[in-house]
């Protein structure tokens, strides 16, 4: 069996289909593999399908089929989606999206703080009936109506003939520069998505603007801007009123060749997934300690020093919020050695601005942040796994659109700038991205690109790591949950949630365990936490709470320490005033009698007790009367005489959980083990992560839980675990002892051994060629590794075949990497990456195709390929793709073209140069580049003859003295000819 490939069927609902029927047919050969049901594992099992292009075929009788082109790499798995005849869908890419529409009804968003309750108001004196919309991550805190929807029937809209021009006259009588949003409701097995009129439409290189105008419907539409981000796209708005008949309007569209999507800008309601040492270090060892965080910390120290135990300063992650970060939280701002920044930049994407500590509405993105990298060892607050990196914030508000989250993507990767409201790249560029929240699609072809972008580009070359939480859907899978993605990406890290050290027992959960039970439920350390989901995707979990309850109070079983916006938590960072009870305090009581009041103070949170133990309460202080504090809320326990009573900054919180807690684990190890070893790739990254977490509740049998086996019959996969439960300390150990690894070398010239920087010519690498057809792919025996390629000159309007001969110069199996080669202007100085090798249309960069620049020709898989081995991969180079050989660069001047190919092994894995910012080919051996010339053959006419009479005349007797012929618009090899 050379390849197995795991398919999971849904409906439109993420519900596994059973009954339905999976083939595979690989393209080059026509090979077929039909996919088998296995019960065990929810999922179809096709047989035999060795790497390459399929066309996956998924349906089911009287259902809506899948299909569409594939690509298989070792041990892939597949997810494909069908639907009831009759479902809607509208495209991304080639995959349908089902959904259904909630008919007759408008939603209405407005940008800026226009208070919630008081537009409401205006509404309802309107006549229109207002509901408030209750999404899945909606507990009615929002304020303003940017940050929540208005619900409107139709019926009632249509009264006005012009609906938007009253509403918005209605609503500047109130708040001056009132702009309202309409959008269009409408679910899928992903959740609820806001429809507005917007289409995000890309073409393929070198098709201009005007040829948008061929498109049918397209007069319906106007260009509002173009996307340089996206490479050659444009954004575009329906010139109506939002309707869902727009994604009919452009469902054509996907036919031309030209076309490579046309996406509907959605509305993503985003759902977050929560749920000396330092003061409140000892609430926080034993989940620390489970994990192995502490020894991890000591091990760094060891091997790196004391200024790096908690991670190093040139190590950012990047955290994606809905409802911000705070700016002022005094364990996110401390200074990191050699007085670097620890908040590297914050910026709010609802507003404009940098992030203002008042528009930060929910505690959510703080909680995150500090426990990637609160600042750790401090002598106040709270421990964060990576104390000692850098971060980035990034508030999206909650109902962003997928364009608004791809230019979030790109700038905290440092590859997209505004000028215009002063946003610029990050000083220090996200290392690691945390998403502690999802959205409703299950794929979105602009993120879908984005996401690519990143771990092909971000880190020069060795790919950002993209950490997402699984979310707290229960007992079912990923795909079915309310805001899936991007945790369905196959180049995301998802981190799952387990039972962390001494949970509550018995407890409940509102989320049933597999069984069906809810309520006097026995949790075990190091198993799943029963709102975590499963499948294929999951890569690891990390301990977080236990549960949620059925009841409201406690609303967590085991919540988790975490940081807050200034003064709304219940825990004290450091102690400001401290002193005991001087009478006992009763159970009932809203007094307490203390020995001095010195340092108390009316709205003071004050802790009663020992906070290390239960016996404890929390109490806000009401008023004071000499050493007798009132409370706003009686005691509903007692404590004696000489129980301590403290009061500080009220920062901190004991009420996190969720897999949201879970990610920032993951995602904070991942800035340790960069620390470490800072040359790791991505995929280098998720590998330890996986290989180094601890198999866990091995004894379970549940058909979507057991452990699969590797081939040595130990335990190696879970649909529960993904890979296992998080380890700090081996992650860390297996990162900075990654001796054995992967080298993928493209030469500069024969003599290139891989070392860096390379000597001897660099512009004309031998394992770079192009031939004029697509020749068979040598091998060793046919073109030995110190033998240049053979190389033809491409020929101009046709199509071109390029070849890229790849050697593992490591000392262990190349498994999975990706060959890619672009076609580019050599611009009069060397190339430097990764600036010459990203396309073209770079965020702030337009530029559309064949104008001069770089641009990306294809992709294609590589691997296996062993310590020494060779592989050669040939990619279509499409005449479309060949460049003019000359480009009008204005006002009439022509310039020729300087064709040169870029070749790049992604992710890079080779030696870590020591240049600092762009850098030449020379010092990079995954990059390579070739100066080529192209044949453009000389246009022919056939022969041909083309007659003509003219009468001419006078009215004189004499006639026709003479004839003028103004030849000057004729070609000059045309002969004219008189009889």
């Amino acid at each position: 069996m050379r390849n197995q490939v795991i398919i999971t069927l849904t409906g439109p609902d993420g519900q596994v289909i059973r009954d339905g029927e999976v083939t595979l047919t690989r393209l080059a050969s026509g090979g077929r593999s039909s996919g088998r049901f296995d019960p065990a594992i929810e999922a179809y099992r096709c047989e035999d399908c060795p790497a390459g292009l399929y066309r996956l075929q998924a349906g089911k009788e009287g259902w809506i089929h899948d299909e569409r082109q594939v690509e298989i790499q070792t041990a892939s798995r597949l997810r494909a989606q069908i639907a009831p005849a009759g479902t809607p869908y509208y495209l991304e890419k080639d995959m349908k999206i089902f959904y259904q529409p909630l008919a007759g009804k408008t939603w209405i968003k407005a940008a800026g703080k226009i208070p919630f309750e008081e537009a409401m108001g205006v509404l309802t004196v309107m006549g229109l009936d207002p509901k408030a919309v209750k999404l899945a991550d909606d507990d009615g805190s929002a304020e303003s109506l940017s940050g929540r929807f208005i619900e409107i029937e139709d019926q009632k809209l249509k009264q006005f003939s012009d609906y938007d021009a009253v509403l918005t006259g209605a609503f500047k009588n109130q708040w001056k520069d009132t702009r309202l949003k309409y959008l269009k409701p409408m679910t899928t097995g992903a959740g609820m998505q806001g429809l507005t009129p917007e289409i995000i439409l890309k073409l393929a290189p070198g098709v201009p603007q005007s040829f948008l105008q061929s498109l049918p419907e397209f007069s319906r539409f106007q260009v509002i801007r173009p996307l340089p981000h996206l490479g050659n796209a444009y954004l575009l708005a329906h010139r109506g009123p939002v309707d869902y008949a727009v994604l009919e309007m452009v469902k054509p569209w996907h036919a031309y060749a030209e076309v490579l999507f046309a996406s509907p800008n959605l509305v993503l309601p985003a759902e977050t997934f929560t749920s000396g040492p330092d003061y409140l270090f000892p609430l926080q060892e034993d989940h620390l300690e489970l994990i192995n965080a502490p020894g991890a910390w000591n091990f760094i120290e060891l091997v790196s020093g004391a200024a790096y135990k908690f991670g190093s300063q040139n190590i950012t992650i990047a955290v994606i919020e809905p409802e911000g970060i705070a700016p002022d939280h005094p364990d996110l701002i401390e200074l990191l050695p050699l007085n670097v920044a620890k908040m590297v930049a914050n910026f709010d994407f609802v507003t404009g601005t940098d992030q203002d500590p008042a528009d930060v509405t929910t505690d959510h993105g703080t909680q995150v942040t500090s426990v990637a990298c609160a600042a750790t060892f401090n002598s106040q607050g709270m421990s964060g796994i990576a104390g000692g990196c850098g971060w980035i914030g990034a508030k999206t508000g909650l109902n962003p659109t997928t364009l608004t989250l791809s230019e979030v993507f790109l700038w905290v990767a440092g590859f997209y700038e505004n000028p215009g409201i002063g946003l610029t790249a990050p000083a220090r560029p996200a290392d690691i991205i945390n998403l502690s929240n999802g959205y409703p699609v299950s794929y979105s072809a602009i993120l879908d690109e984005v996401i690519h972008l990143l771990t092909t580009f971000g880190r020069n070359g060795r790919g950002c790591l993209i950490c997402c939480a699984a979310g707290n859907y229960g007992f079912i899978p990923i795909s079915a949950g309310t805001s899936p993605y991007p945790a369905l990406h196959p180049r995301t890290i998802t981190v799952g949630a387990s039972i962390g050290a001494n949970p509550t027992s018995p407890c409940n959960s509102s989320n049933p365990d597999p069984a069906g039970n809810q309520l006097n439920l026995t949790p075990l350390t190091d198993t799943r936490a029963y709102y975590s989901p499963y499948g294929f995707e999951m890569d690891l979990v990390a301990p977080s709470h236990t549960s949620y309850n059925t009841a409201a109070s406690p609303l967590r079983f085991d919540p988790k320490m975490s940081a807050t916006p200034l003064g709304e938590g219940r825990r004290f960072g450091v102690i400001s005033a401290a002193t005991t009870l001087g009478q006992p305090a009763v159970s009932g009581a809203v007094t307490a009698s203390v020995i001095s009041s010195a340092g108390f103070a009316v709205g003071d949170w004050v802790l009663v007790g020992d906070f290390t133990t239960p016996q404890h309460e929390f109490k806000r202080v009401q008023s004071l009367s000499g050493n007798t504090l009132t409370f706003t809320t009686s005691f509903q326990q007692g404590f004696p005489s000489g129980a301590p009573v403290i009061t500080g900054p009220a920062d901190y919180r004991q009420n996190f959980g969720g897999t949201s807690q879970s990610c920032p684990l993951v995602a904070g190890t991942a800035a340790l083990m960069l620390s470490v070893r800072p040359e790791l790739n991505w995929l280098q990254v998720r590998e330890i992560l996986r290989n180094s977490a601890v198999k866990v509740d091995l004894a379970q049998a549940h058909a979507t839980g057991q452990w699969s086996l590797d081939g040595n019959g130990n335990a190696e996969f879970s649909q529960w675990y993904g890979y296992g439960r998080l380890d700090v300390l081996a992650a860390v150990k297996a990162a900075f002892c990654f001796c054995l690894k992967e080298d993928l070398v493209i030469r500069d010239n024969l003599a290139d051994t891989g070392a860096i920087p390379s000597s001897g010519w660099h512009a004309n690498s031998p394992d770079i060629w192009v031939r004029n057809a697509a020749d068979p792919i040598p091998d060793e025996t046919t073109l030995p590794y110190a033998v240049a390629g053979p190389h033809q000159q491409p020929i101009a309007g046709q199509d071109n075949y390029l070849y890229i001969r790849i050697k593992n110069t490591g000392t262990r199996t190349a498994d999975i990497a990706w060959a890619r080669i672009s076609i580019a202007h050599f611009p009069g100085i060397e190339f430097r990456y990764p600036q010459d090798w990203m396309p073209s249309n770079p965020p702030g960069s337009p530029g559309t195709f064949p104008a001069f620049g770089s641009y990306p020709v294809g992709e294609a898989p590589i691997g296996p390929i062993a310590p020494g081995g060779t592989q050669i991969v040939r990619i279509l180079w499409p005449a479309a793709l060949i460049p003019p050989q000359q480009v009008d660069i204005g006002g009439g001047v022509m310039v020729n073209w300087h064709p040169c190919l870029l070749a790049e092994v992604a992710p890079h894995d080779g030696p870590l140069t020591t240049s600092t910012g762009f850098y030449p080919v020379q010092h990079d051996n995954n990059i390579a580049h070739k100066n080529i010339s192209i044949f453009y053959p000389v246009v022919v006419l056939p022969p041909q003859v083309i007659r003509t009479a003219v009468i001419a005349g006078s009215g004189r007797s004499l006639g026709i003295a003479g004839l003028i012929i103004d030849r000057k618009q004729l070609p000059h090899n045309l002969d004219i000819r008189f009889r």
